[in-house]
């Protein structure tokens, strides 16, 4: 019988694994939301819509085609084509964040109006 039951070896070595950053990552500049993507770089999507946006969608009975139809219409002409090339459940996470953001700043400006007629 050898001295020990337990051969020791030496350890292995730690490699620490930086974690992936997540995507998407974004930033509330001024009056835009920017998005950092995984894949498409960055998206600015304006928090301004136009009405006749609002009411073209309107005219639309589903409600995919009236989300779709309102991101078509954000940001520049390479917006829509950079969303297309997302994997979906990021472009979720975009369009959350982009009506979350949207909502707040209607808030604010219905706050804003109110205070201005109480005056």
């Amino acid at each position: 019988m050898t001295d020990s039951a337990f051969t020791t070896e030496p350890a292995a070595p730690t490699i620490e694994k930086t974690p992936e950053p997540e995507f998407p990552q974004f930033r509330l500049i001024e009056k835009n939301l920017h998005v950092l993507t995984s894949t498409q770089g960055e998206l600015v999507l304006p928090l301004q819509v136009k009405t006749k946006v609002f009411r073209r969608i309107s005219e639309i009975d589903d409600e995919m085609k009236q989300l779709f139809a309102m991101l078509d219409d954000l940001g520049d002409a390479e917006t829509p084509r950079k969303l297309d090339e997302l994997d979906i459940f990021e472009t979720q996470k975009i369009v959350g964040r982009f009506f979350e953001e949207f909502a707040a700043k209607a808030q604010a400006t219905v706050g804003e109006s109110q205070r201005s007629s109480n005056s």
